[in-house]
């Protein structure tokens, strides 16, 4: 994506990731500045963005042209298409102005049928979203529903890319879609056939080759320093992977996903030096809706009792099976990349093993002093039922027995925690989920609002119905804060008290090995009390 596409802002590219703020702060790509009230790109009442583009980006067209603010409305119009991914497009339909009512629309249009390529493009054609306006080819205007300070973060996302006309109606990702893309970055793309080795699969690979059109001057942000770039998806074997990584002949995109269970190791300089903890992963939701024993779920000693329970230690040395990871038991529902985290720990346990005692004496007081049984839902995963087998171990140990029921990954979001219905009915009453923000730093839209704002809708990533209006109400004022160091403390508080309603139990945050290995022998990391500190 980075290579072949532009962006109105973009991350600046960096490996020493320890500095939030050189590197999770958007600057200007093809837009010449960031628009401030002073410059005239943000409106008084902060409503408005008026965003001027620069005049020498240009699209690798069969006669170049340059890339003009329709392009990038174009691109926003294919994200309402309902065939994109919901979460994606409920960012941009909190913000834009109109973007709620075209996406509800496109839905309605199609909600019986399964739409065909050109009649989507028929209803863009006869469709738009009134807050946005390409004023002329140089000038977008967007009008915001209310003031957002995560507005550059939503239009630095790959999905807010400028789009070529020449795609057409070509479903996005597909091989009409690639044959007809033209590119505005350093590079472009051509396709070969290939045929993987061994166990593999056949799969397409991406050769990306220099874009004659491009200019260093007219990019801020890339680079064309190498001659091509080679991109397959292979279904090569694990060993073979770490075997190609370990000896220079492959990058892979995310090389801590490589689990070697037979204690292999790869080199040290395979990861980034620096790596923030990014992602509350694993936690244990809970359904707070849940009717099960005596609504047992519902009230907060139980939910303390599940908290004060769990040894996080021992899951956090089952997960650091996965080489260039180390894992920080996490203690509150913001992982430390994000504005407004700070380290607290609400319900302490000797080195994060649990405390079994304690998660007893808050059943008795709330009313189980014999215990009780739970649904869990859990994954026909061998990893996600060894994280149950320990979470269940721990939870007997205090007098909470464990049903456990297993879904495919497609039932288990797609059926059963994403339908309130079924969390209402008490199909479950706990699961392990995971959730990795969609950019970091100033992300609270991206796991606040997400996973904590009141949210029953059918798709809700709030998979427990979690509701509190005070919580709401921060969520909210921490978007529209006008600077960053107000709505870090409108997200601590938040988090604070979610906490303390305790709708989720965090585990633990990700974060590099490599410097984890720097800070003692536990491979954990400690973390600045600083809003948006880094390890």
């Amino acid at each position: 994506m980075r290579a072949i596409s532009r962006q109105l802002f973009c991350y600046p590219p960096s490996d020493a990731l320890a500095d939030p703020s050189a590197v999770f702060d958007p600057v200007p790509d093809v837009a010449e500045v960031l628009p401030t009230r002073a410059n005239g790109g943000l409106s008084a009442d902060r409503r408005t963005l008026r965003i001027r583009l620069r005049p020498d980006v240009c699209w690798d067209s069969r006669e170049p042209r340059s890339i003009v603010a329709q392009d990038f409305i174009r691109g926003l119009e294919r994200i309402a298409e309902p065939v994109t991914p919901g979460d994606i497009r409920d960012y941009f339909m909190q913000t834009i102005v109109g973007m709620r009512a075209y996406c509800d629309a496109y839905a309605q249009a199609f909600a019986r049928t399964a739409p065909s390529q050109p009649e989507l493009s028929a209803f863009r054609a006869q469709h738009r979203i009134s807050g946005l306006d390409a004023q002329d080819d140089r000038t977008l205007v967007i009008d915001l529903v209310e003031p957002a300070n995560d507005m550059l973060h939503l239009l630095a996302l790959g999905y807010a890319a400028a789009l070529p006309q020449e795609v057409g109606d070509a479903p996005v990702g597909s091989a009409e879609f690639r044959r007809r893309y033209v590119s505005s970055g350093p590079y472009r793309m051509t396709e070969a056939d290939m045929e993987a080795d061994g166990d593999g699969a056949k799969g397409q690979a991406t050769v990306l080759t220099p874009n004659p059109v491009w200019r260093q001057d007219s990019d801020p942000i890339r680079s064309q320093t190498v001659g091509a770039i080679h991109a397959a998806a292979g279904a090569d074997g694990s060993e073979a992977m770490r075997d190609a990584i370990a000896h220079g002949q492959v990058d892979a995109a995310w090389p801590f996903g490589i689990v070697s269970w037979d204690g292999s190791e790869l080199p040290d300089d395979a990861f980034p030096e620096t790596y923030p903890g990014y992602t509350l992963n694993p936690y244990v939701v809970i359904n707070m809706l849940s009717p099960n024993a005596d609504a047992a779920m519902r009230k907060r000693k139980v939910r303390q009792a599940l908290a004060y329970a769990i040894d996080k230690a021992a899951l956090g040395e089952l997960f650091s099976t996965l080489h260039g990871v180390a894992v920080e038991p996490l203690h509150s529902v913001l992982p430390p990349s994000s504005l407004g985290h700070r380290s607290f720990n609400p319900y302490p346990t000797p080195h994060s093993r649990g405390d079994r005692v304690l998660a007893g004496q808050c059943l008795k007081q709330a009313g189980y002093p014999n215990g009780l049984t739970l649904k869990a839902a859990v994954r026909d995963i061998d990893l996600h039922q060894t994280v149950m087998d320990i979470i269940s171990g721990n939870l007997a140990a205090c007098g909470i027995e464990i049903e456990r029921q297993t879904y495919t990954q497609r039932q288990y979001y797609g059926e059963l925690l994403l339908n309130p219905d079924r969390a209402a009915a008490g199909d479950w009453d706990i699961a392990v989920a995971g959730w990795t923000p969609d950019w970091f730093g100033n992300n609270g839209r991206a796991v606040f609002r997400q996973l904590f704002r009141t949210d029953r809708r059918k798709g809700t990533m709030n998979f427990g119905c979690y509701s509190n209006p005070t919580v709401d109400e921060l969520i909210d004022r921490a978007l529209g804060a006008e600077d960053l160091s107000t709505a870090s403390d409108f997200w601590h508080a938040a988090n604070r008290l979610v906490m303390a309603d305790l709708p989720v139990v965090p585990i633990l945050a990700f974060a590099c090995q490599c410097c984890a290995a720097r800070t003692g022998a536990n491979g954990w990391l400690t973390w600045d009390s600083a809003p948006g500190a880094g390890p």
